[in-house]
């Protein structure tokens, strides 16, 4: 059979775009490559607050999305959390403080980035599990609502939230009443932790 010269050229295969610095301040400290992406965490190295760091999702062709206050990107990077089909982009976020504030940012990387996932900067930070096994990963964090309420922080009631990706609306929604097992052990130390205190009558970090 007569070969076409058209089959002797290898199809080029896009590739993601080099890493170039957003400014003469910022160094690369972490990058991931996820076929025509680039995920790029820069350190801003003559930061006065040390919360000037920025990720980057860049493609040829589509502008940067930026996100400010990096942390961090996450292990689970490159994997398909919410089984979309695509990889994912787990970018953390801190502002800096005491003990605050804490952010999580998710983008499913299709044709176009989506952003899945944007919690609010809060006391609680958060993490990815496969709570019933099927795959899909939930997102577990917490309400902060009830820090300095009734008592310092140290002692404050954290409630756990857990979210799971609605296909539909293409987000993570919060689900946590569709895994009471979650709870039980929470509630169990906290309520023992509870009486033993109240029956002491005695005040342990401002409790």
């Amino acid at each position: 059979p007569k070969i076409s010269p058209d089959d002797l050229i290898e199809e080029e295969k896009p590739v993601p775009p080099p890493a170039q610095s957003p400014g003469g301040s910022y160094r690369l400290e972490d990058e991931v490559l996820i076929g025509t992406y680039g995920i790029r965490y820069w350190r801003h190295t003559d930061s006065k607050t040390g919360f000037e760091d920025i990720i980057l999702i860049e493609k040829t062709g589509m502008e940067s999305i930026k996100i400010e206050e990096a942390a961090a990107i996450a292990p689970l990077t490159g994997a398909d959390i919410n089984g979309d089909g695509y990889p994912e982009v787990i970018a953390e976020t801190y502002s800096g403080g005491a003990h605050c504030c804490f952010g999580t940012h998710v983008y499913s990387l299709a044709e176009t980035p989506t952003l899945i996932l944007k919690t609010p900067e809060t006391n609680a930070g958060g993490q990815f599990q496969d709570l019933d096994e099927d795959s899909i990963y939930e997102f577990i964090t917490a309400d902060d609502i009830f820090a300095y309420q009734y008592c310092p922080f140290a002692s404050s009631p954290f409630v756990k939230v857990i979210m799971s990706y609605d296909a539909e609306k293409q987000s993570y929604l919060p689900s946590s009443p569709n895994f009471p097992q979650e709870y039980v052990e929470d509630i169990f130390r906290d309520t023992k932790n509870a009486e033993r205190v109240s029956k002491a009558e005695i005040y342990e970090n401002g409790e």
